[in-house]
């Protein structure tokens, strides 16, 4: 088993939605993430997604990794095993920044 640690989204803005790099799942049997956010207004959800095709085009969600995202927080994805080609992770947002 190899166990890898990694940054998916760094100081990302919350005004709009993110999507990170597509992983490799090949090789992954299991995967967790956590998140930090530190903006008390931040609202929105922060989940994992799958492809199974040769070239990923069609995400779905991966089920029960959507975590909402309500101002200052702490998120957690716990451990989650997985049999998929490609992953990812996104942040929707639904923060009003017109304040």
């Amino acid at each position: 088993m190899h166990a890898g640690n990694g940054i998916i989204f760094n100081q990302a803005s919350i005004n709009v939605a993110q999507v990170s790099e597509v992983f490799d799942g090949t090789q992954l049997l299991a995967v967790s993430a956590d998140a930090d956010v530190n903006d008390a207004a931040a609202a929105g959800v922060f989940k994992m997604q799958m492809s199974n095709e040769a070239t990923p085009l069609n995400w779905t969600d991966v089920a029960n990794t959507s975590k909402t995202i309500a101002g200052v927080s702490h998120l957690l994805i716990p451990r989650t095993e997985v049999c998929a080609r490609w992953l990812r992770f996104l942040t929707t947002n639904n923060h009003n920044s017109s304040r």
